[in-house]
């Protein structure tokens, strides 16, 4: 293996974390295999070696029962400029549309950042924090009726995701003030999915970001009915969504740390 790793104790689990160089390395390896479709053993194995603190963090339903996490990240990223490090994002449900996403960062040795979304029907438990909120999902006219294939249709999921554009506010280095930045819809999406339950026929998760910072989810799916769309806040910052031109979506900035109805920042402290 080309990964330098350390043991050390996180949460009482004990965990092998990769040295900053060697992220990098994982990042530059996925973003060539996200673009050829290769797989690469090598660097799944060091990812998941990496990244196990994953399993420290539990997610809940109402009713106490314990939301089961998918086994792999579906998203890896890390972003300097926002000190944003060893940055991942992870999938909680195995079946059908998620209850779920969960980014994992940190900018220090001392903490690590888990930011929640739900998409669930019911409310979520995290770490003491309760998310009551439920998923809006809006129609989205005007678009050729969902395909007859799988395929075809995550065709069209793809094609019809980057119609979408974000705008985010943000002061990026805490001195200049507010400033705009466009996020950019990652044309591959972290998951598909189908849910007879919900009448999903097929339904996808875009990612929104900056550089290559998640920060915004966009859910997109099929049904018999036409297509549907709704967003989950990946991040406390005002977020403006276009479509073909037309505001369909807006979020306003949350302050430091704090959350909403669906979205939850939890503290992670290495021990």
């Amino acid at each position: 293996m080309f990964l330098k790793t350390t043991k050390m104790t996180w949460c009482g689990a004990k965990v092998v974390r990769t040295s900053l160089v060697g992220f990098v390395l994982l990042v530059q390896a996925v973003s060539a295999q996200d673009q050829d479709g290769q797989e690469n053993a090598e660097v799944q194995d060091g990812l998941k070696n990496a990244l196990a603190a994953a399993n420290v963090l539990k997610i809940t339903a109402d009713d106490g029962q314990e939301i089961e996490r998918m086994q792999d990240e579906v998203y890896l990223y890390i972003d300097p400029i926002r000190k944003s490090l060893e940055g991942s994002v992870w999938v909680w449900g195995t079946q059908g549309r998620p209850s779920a996403l969960v980014t994992l960062s940190r900018n220090s040795d001392v903490v690590w950042f888990a930011e929640v979304v739900s998409f669930a029907p019911q409310p979520l438990q995290v770490r003491g924090s309760k998310l009551t909120g439920k998923l809006s999902l809006n129609k989205l006219e005007g678009q050729d009726a969902p395909a007859e294939t799988a395929k075809e249709r995550k065709a069209q999921l793809r094609t019809i995701a980057q119609k979408f554009s974000g705008v985010q506010m943000w002061d990026n280095d805490g001195r200049t003030g507010m400033q705009e930045y466009k996020l950019r819809c990652r044309e591959k999406p972290v998951l598909v999915y189908e849910d007879a339950d919900n009448k999903v026929l097929s339904g996808a998760i875009f990612l929104f970001l900056y550089g290559s910072n998640p920060e915004l989810a966009l859910i997109l799916e099929a049904t018999n009915d036409g297509w549907q769309y709704g967003f989950g806040r990946m991040g406390w910052a005002a977020v403006t969504v276009e479509f073909d031109g037309k505001k369909v979506f807006e979020q306003p900035k949350l302050e430091l740390g704090r959350g909403d109805d669906r979205y939850s920042m939890v503290f992670l402290p290495l021990q």
